[in-house]
């Protein structure tokens, strides 16, 4: 069974001793990852339910996300930092983890990009942020993701013809980065 997002915000509250904990999975939902804010030790931040922090260029912050396995069996989930940019009709668009990172996905540094996860258990994933020197100040947005490495795949036969189709349902953390014109302290909002 997989879990949908309002359960697995209830199932995040087992995540919460040593580098790989158990939990518990609820009713249905697209993918099988789950992918949220967290402390060091894997306690899961539910405000605001993605990254908010302030840096001045050239500074950089350690951040950390709980990496879950939703499946009945074991898997292999790929951690990755993408750009983001303005939506047609509003919001945010995230790029695919294979597009080119010129951005707060470039400013990412990842300390692993899969994780190899048991059934129905999680890992912490440290990342760090760091603004370029010269980055002017403003807000920029850009998204840590995490999918299974292996692709759902659909096969749709008729006659004796068949169409495979691969699907990929990743799980997206916006990473929202308030650059300042000064340096001083790298500090987050307060939540």
């Amino acid at each position: 069974m997989r879990i949908g997002l309002s359960a697995a915000l209830l199932a995040v509250a087992c995540f919460c001793s040593g580098p790989t904990a158990s939990f518990s999975a609820g009713s249905s939902g697209l993918s099988d990852v789950l992918l949220q804010p967290s402390d060091q030790s894997g306690n899961t931040i539910s405000e605001p339910g993605y990254y908010r922090i302030i840096l001045g260029p050239g500074q950089t912050d350690q951040l950390y996300a709980l990496v879950g396995n939703t499946k009945t069996t074991a898997e292999t989930i790929r951690v990755s930092a993408v750009d983001a940019k303005s939506g047609v009709y509003g919001g945010v668009s995230y790029n695919l983890p294979q597009q080119r990172r010129s951005r707060v996905g470039a400013w990412v540094g990842l300390s692993r990009a899969q994780v190899r996860l048991p059934s129905q258990r999680g890992t912490t994933v440290a990342f760090s942020v760091r603004v370029p020197p010269k980055t002017r100040p403003g807000q920029y947005v850009g998204g840590l993701t995490a999918y299974p490495a292996i692709p759902k795949t659909v096969i749709k036969k008729k006659g004796h013809s068949s169409q495979a189709l691969a699907l990929v349902f990743r799980r997206v953390l916006a990473i929202v980065v308030t650059c300042r014109a000064q340096c001083g302290r790298a500090s987050r909002f307060p939540m």
